[in-house]
């Protein structure tokens, strides 16, 4: 019998990374994981429910030190307190994808992921 589950079969890797909302310049928040075609932010912030953001994740690359930003249009799916008092969870659906948001969101992936 198919889960409901199904769409949430994707890994999620743990990355933690800032993610800037474009439009104000400012941080959003920080990605608690995040994959392909999603990603949690936790923020000091209650962020509306399917509100749609254009972000900018940013992280430094180990490899040659340079500054790796990945535009990104997001659109809140769920959200809840964090585990930390101060923050709220949410969970974002990335809009339209393309094959160079996953190239290098698999690479930032690959870089950055907690190895368990």
């Amino acid at each position: 019998l198919m889960g409901t589950n199904e769409k949430r079969r994707q890994k999620r890797f743990i990355v933690n990374v800032k993610i800037f909302d474009q439009d104000t310049g400012e941080v959003l928040g920080y990605s608690a994981n995040m994959h392909t075609r999603g990603m949690m932010i936790s923020s000091t912030e209650p962020i509306p429910l399917l509100k749609e953001i254009n972000v900018k994740v940013e992280y430094l690359r180990m490899a040659d030190d340079e500054i790796v930003e990945i535009p990104l249009r997001i659109r809140s799916l769920w959200g809840g307190p964090g585990k930390h008092p101060d923050f709220h969870n949410t969970g974002f659906l990335i809009l339209d994808p393309t094959p160079e948001s996953d190239q290098a969101i698999m690479l930032l992936v690959e870089e950055l992921a907690v190895k368990k």
